[in-house]
């Protein structure tokens, strides 16, 4: 049987935290050790902690940072303390329905599987479930190379297999596909190398309360409704997305690095799909170039020849994650070549 370790990471939690720590003691298939990185908090978070780690049924490690790590390099460095086969990371503020762990044990006993993920519920400060979260879903079974993950699931709903971790001596190489200034949260991190090294599999059921609060240092990022859509929508289609295309490629360009320092470590599988991924992750870089540079270029006809070597050269070809879509396309034509002056 595969041994279990919990990552927590605390900075100033003692709002939700004791009932976080409870939903881990009810788990039907308990963790052999729950480790905790405590990020200098001032408030009681640290007392809970003891409290907890002295009646636990389970091992409890606790550590005090020296200083402040602030959240991304904080459950970073809680990883490195899990001693275990499986890792399920854990926020300070969340509710974990009983079966989360058993379940995610279950389908990790797949040998090929390197990350698993479920959805949630969304519940407010005072607990009150207010509709389902619908963060980030996938087909249920998704093989090596199967998608790329410049998005990925939240990390309080992933479990993943320790051989994730044997790379994270390169995450300092690694970028923030929203933020290039900053690495990567750790849940784009173990999603970007599980996606390329690995099965990743996924569970509508929603074995989580997502909390969302004024103190979420990433909350759910739009609002259910008709008018996120809408404003979505507006984003997608009228905002010149040069930009961001180009933050994209310096991000896939990164992973393309990293994956090529990892394969000298790797073996068998795992270096050949480390070979793919860096050939598909700086062929994706190049075709987020390309339309960068479609929507830089302020002549109209200069535009036009952009677009045709663009699907010369196959940017657009096929569905697959490693394409773009057809609708990417409708939308180069129409606004990076007929309507790129209105763009905002």
């Amino acid at each position: 049987m595969a041994t279990i370790s919990v990552a927590l990471t605390t900075y100033n939690g003692e709002r939700y935290l004791a009932e976080q720590l409870r939903s881990l003691a009810r788990q039907e298939r308990l963790p052999d050790e729950l480790v905790v990185g405590d990020d200098q908090s001032r408030d009681r978070t640290w007392e809970i902690l003891t409290d907890f780690a002295a009646g636990a049924p389970f091992a409890v490690r606790l550590h005090r940072n020296e200083t402040r790590l602030g959240w991304r390099e904080n459950f970073m460095s809680v990883f490195g303390r899990c001693s275990s086969d499986l890792i399920a990371s854990c926020d300070q503020d969340d509710v974990w329905h009983p079966a989360k762990l058993a379940v995610a044990e279950r389908v990790l006993s797949e040998p090929d599987v390197l990350l698993f993920f479920h959805d949630a519920w969304l519940i407010d400060e005072a607990g009150r479930r207010t509709g389902p979260a619908d963060l980030f879903s996938m087909k249920e079974h998704n093989p090596p190379l199967s998608d790329y993950s410049f998005f990925s699931p939240y990390g309080f709903s992933m479990v993943c297999r320790r051989t994730l971790l044997e790379l994270s001596d390169l995450w300092e190489r690694s970028s923030d596909s929203n933020d290039r200034q900053n690495r990567a949260p750790h849940d784009q991190w173990l999603f970007f190398l599980a996606t390329v090294l690995g099965t990743v599999r996924f569970s509508n059921e929603r074995l989580a309360d997502y909390r969302q609060h004024a103190g979420n240092a990433v909350g759910q990022p739009v609002p259910p409704g008709l008018l996120a859509r809408l404003q979505r929508a507006r984003r997608y289609w009228l905002c010149n997305p040069e930009g961001r295309f180009r933050t994209l490629a310096a991000v896939a360009r990164d992973r393309a690095e990293i994956l090529e320092a990892s394969r000298g470590r790797l073996s068998g599988a795992f270096q050949e799909r480390a070979a793919l991924g860096q050939a598909c992750y700086a062929q994706l870089a190049s075709r987020f170039e390309s339309r960068a540079a479609l929507y830089a270029e302020r002549r109209a006809n200069a535009r036009a020849r952009q677009l045709g070597r663009m699907v010369g050269a196959g940017v657009y070809r096929g569905a697959s994650a490693w394409d773009f879509s057809r609708a990417a396309l409708l939308k180069d034509a129409m606004f990076g070549v007929a309507l790129r002056p209105l763009l905002v």
